[in-house]
């Protein structure tokens, strides 16, 4: 995920921050585009393809595939009829791109659009090391076209930065297809019935969650601040927010969770115990925990000489927009527990009631965006989600939701990175701050994070024993700093 970070760094030093707001906004359109369009087929995929190939469901497979096709092809309807009334009207900015650009954009978000599908089979057919390797492989393929056009001197706008996205994307979208489709040849076995209820019953409710995650993300966030801020302030908070989404990329926890819920489903499947299942959701939004603090008091401490570093100066100003993205994520991260809880339980219907309140935040933003401008942006959706986390919390209480998420421990380790922010800031004023200074700082409070985490022992029994049954047995300081930091 290096090969992404060091592309977001090399667009915002590469391109003004007029061009970086037209590639930010396209960037934005694309994402929202791409999972309003999803109609839950990637989810879907991923709920029921382990529950078949456990069974050697070859007739369930078939039946699932047809539906999936039906939706996909109702999905590309919907954006070519789209496509046709935009260019109808000149109020809408899509009547003003030309036929070049409309076709690159088409491109990249069908291209988009199909990856994730092709993706979360992947997921589904644990297939994780081609989706991995195909995923890593386009991060250093775009970033690679990036720095060729760079060394050869041609100028760089938005729009080459979309024809980049546009290209590497679809080329992985090919690979991946191939690399997936062959997971299949060879498959056998009986033909059972599938309940075609159950099937589109799970897609409405997770179109509707998706829904949720598309009205309350970055890159809609992204796109009503469009409308109100000036385009350095627009640049800076795009930037932030997709250094962070790169650095998040990275962290374990993320990648655990990303990936938890085909294994989840494939467990259930083979009768493995459900509570343990759960313990390794916890390890994973654990470790999450642990690196999203770490990358919050490196924020909080030395936010704006870090930001100085990998981007403009100008942007420094906006540093704290680093803090609340922090808090996001976490946010974010519950909540796609949350929805692995609900799926493996069946019980989408909570998604049809808690969709207004991101409705509610977005317009919100949209009115106060004038007022207050980029805190609006960053305000509404803190509130927001820990609203519809806590509403999910409360309807999934009796489904292991404690289990998944261990609220005290997770609690007490956030609260420990606020602390040592608090202590920090007190004793170091900002009289003295220098670059050196703030670095030092902010490495020395993560270490400082990490031994208070230790002293904690957050994980817990069950959790450790799925730790053991992983780790290698030569592994032996791996064990040893496990079984340490494991209490009852």
């Amino acid at each position: 995920m290096l090969f992404g970070f060091f592309f977001q760094i090399s667009v915002v030093k590469i391109l003004v921050p007029s061009e970086f707001a037209i590639y930010a906004v396209a960037f934005a359109a694309v994402m929202i585009a791409s999972q309003l369009l999803s109609f839950g087929v990637p989810e879907t995929l991923v709920r029921f393809v382990p529950l078949h190939m456990a069974k050697k469901d070859v007739g369930g497979l078939i039946g699932l595939a047809r539906r999936m096709l039906a939706l996909r092809t109702a999905s590309f309807l919907v954006l070519f009829v789209l496509l046709i009334i935009g260019s109808q009207f000149s109020a809408l900015s899509i009547s003003s791109l030309s036929l070049a650009d409309l076709l690159i954009i088409t491109v990249w978000l069908v291209a988009t659009i199909l990856y994730a599908d092709v993706f979360d089979l992947a997921q589904s057919l644990m297939a994780q090391r081609e989706a991995a390797v195909v995923t890593t492989s386009e991060t250093a393929m775009r970033f690679a076209a990036l720095f060729a056009l760079f060394l050869l001197g041609r100028h760089i706008d938005a729009r080459s930065v979309i024809s980049i996205y546009a290209t590497t994307v679809t080329l992985s979208l090919i690979c991946l297809s191939y690399l997936v489709g062959r997971y299949f040849t060879g498959l056998s076995g009986l033909t059972r019935a599938d309940p075609v209820g159950n099937v589109f019953h799970f897609v409405l409710g997770r179109s509707v969650s998706a829904a949720i995650g598309v009205i309350s993300s970055p890159s809609m966030v992204r796109v009503v601040a469009a409308t109100g801020l000036d385009a350095l302030a627009l640049s800076a908070f795009s930037f932030v927010q997709g250094l962070y989404a790169s650095v998040q990329r990275a962290f374990p926890g993320f990648l655990l969770v990303q990936s938890i819920e085909p294994i989840l489903l494939s467990r259930l499947a083979h009768g493995v115990d459900y509570e343990k299942i759960l313990s390794s959701v916890a390890v994973a939004f654990k470790l999450e925990i642990f690196f999203a603090s770490s990358v919050f008091i490196a924020s909080a401490l030395a936010g704006p000489t870090l930001i100085t570093l990998l981007a403009r100066s100008e942007y420094s100003q906006y540093w704290y927009v680093l803090l609340f993205l922090g808090v996001n994520t976490l946010i974010t991260v519950a909540y796609r527990i949350l929805e692995v809880v609900s799926s493996a339980t069946a019980k989408q219907a909570i998604f049809l009631w808690v969709w207004p309140l991101a409705v509610l935040s977005l317009a919100c933003i949209y009115f106060t965006l004038p007022i207050w401008g980029i805190w609006a942006t960053l305000i509404f959706p803190l509130l927001e989600g820990l609203l519809r986390v806590s509403l999910l919390v409360l309807f999934l209480r009796r489904d292991g939701v404690q289990i998944a998420l261990d609220a005290g421990r997770s609690t007490l380790m956030i609260v420990s990175a606020a602390i040592i922010v608090g202590i920090a800031s007190y004793f170091v004023g900002p009289s003295e701050s220098s670059s050196i200074r703030d670095l030092l700082l902010a490495s020395t409070s993560i270490l400082v994070f990490g031994v208070v985490v230790c002293a904690e022992r957050p994980l817990r029994p069950m959790e450790n024993q799925l730790i053991m049954k992983a780790v290698p047995r030569g592994w032996k300081a791996v064990r040893f700093f496990a079984n340490a930091i494991t209490r009852p």
